[in-house]
């Protein structure tokens, strides 16, 4: 398994999944191991919403289990602070200080 880590857009991912498409190469480098997948709940359930709408139920859930049984796939959670959120009119207090 290799370490470079990368987040897959969703309409990559979106592309690579038919074997007929010129872009599945990427899908079968995830399969074999070529680089490693971070994902988080919410990419998730994005990949699921689109794979749905775009082909069906059933593939949807098929890519989903694939990519949760993965070993080089991780699901990092998410965390926020609110300490990281800074109010507008305090940014803009923070702003005018340094000018």
């Amino acid at each position: 398994m290799n370490n470079i880590k990368i987040v897959l857009d969703t309409n990559v991912l979106l592309v690579s999944i038919s074997s007929r498409s010129k872009y599945h190469w990427i899908f079968q480098e995830l399969l074999s191991g070529s680089f490693v997948l971070v994902i988080t709940t919410e990419i998730l359930l994005e990949y699921e919403e689109i794979l749905k709408r775009r082909f069906n139920i059933a593939v949807a859930e098929n890519v989903i289990r694939a990519l949760l049984q993965l070993p080089n796939v991780i699901h990092q959670h998410s965390m926020y602070s609110d300490r990281l959120i800074i109010h507008r009119s305090k940014l803009y207090q923070l702003m005018c200080l340094n000018c």
